[in-house]
């Protein structure tokens, strides 16, 4: 689970700065592409920093914690997990992007109005259409290929980036405390823990396997057609003391797997 939460990290960080940001973003920020990655260095990692200063904690103890399923890219809870796990990054990643925004080392979403005008957060600018010219937005950046130009101070980056990665590195490790992040897949044999049991930290793979369930997809029972569930046990007494009679048979699922 570590590694996995180390290599989303960089993958996301690489895309946004190398793709998303440096390349996609070029005509709007402006200069090179090589001066863009510069540029973006800075707000990207303090915005992933935030995002999965959120986004690890919850995948951490949602999936290796509480239910093993969520492990598994075949299960729709693992899907759900890795989503809640973004709605709660997103949250985190928040107002740190507000405050770059409104610092004008971020660009906003530059709004289309109906107008013609456009509207993002901390960018306005008049359009080329209304204006007769190429309307420069008020922090500098416009779309004829003019530099943003910041208003955040150097102390003032380095405090968002040392909270941030103080955020980051404790959503990464204080998991560990509670959970085992260094197990696989593999390591339990892909078997599905029954929902609701938590995995210590020092869990090992092997007694995973031996609590562990079955896949539901694998357990299929055929029950006889005068079968009847959920019916209330009724007790004899036996000096004053209720005994309940229960019976426990063996079955094997179709295809053969656990009892």
């Amino acid at each position: 689970m570590w590694i996995d939460l180390i290599v989303e990290y960089l993958a996301g960080f690489s895309f946004g700065l190398f793709i998303f940001q440096s390349l996609f973003m070029k005509r709007m920020m402006g200069g090179t592409y090589w001066e863009n990655v510069k540029m973006s260095f800075m707000p990207e990692f303090i915005s992933m920093n935030a995002m999965m200063a959120g986004m690890a904690p919850v995948m951490s103890l949602l999936m290796m914690g509480r239910d093993m399923r969520a492990m598994d890219p075949v299960e729709l809870i693992f899907w759900g997990v890795m989503s809640l796990g973004v709605m709660v990054g997103f949250t985190t990643a928040y107002p740190f992007n507000v405050w770059m925004v409104k610092k004008k080392i971020k660009h906003g979403l530059m709004t289309e109005r109906a107008d013609g005008s456009q509207h993002g957060k901390g960018h306005k600018r008049r359009s080329h259409e209304q204006s007769g010219h190429k309307g420069h937005s008020d922090s500098g950046m416009s779309h004829d290929g003019h530099q943003m130009s910041s208003d955040a101070t150097t102390p003032q980056l380095a405090a968002l980036a040392g909270v941030t990665s103080f955020l980051l590195v404790s959503g990464m490790v204080l998991p560990g405390f509670s959970v085992n992040l260094g197990l696989s897949a593999r390591d339990v044999d892909a078997s599905i823990m029954p929902p609701g049991m938590i995995n210590a930290f020092d869990l090992p793979g092997d007694a995973m396997k031996d609590m562990a369930a079955v896949k539901p997809r694998q357990v299929t029972y055929r029950a006889p057609p005068d079968a009847k569930g959920d019916q209330t046990l009724e007790p004899r007494i036996e000096n004053g003391v209720k005994v309940f009679d229960i019976e426990v048979s063996e079955f094997h699922s179709m295809p053969v797997s656990r009892a």
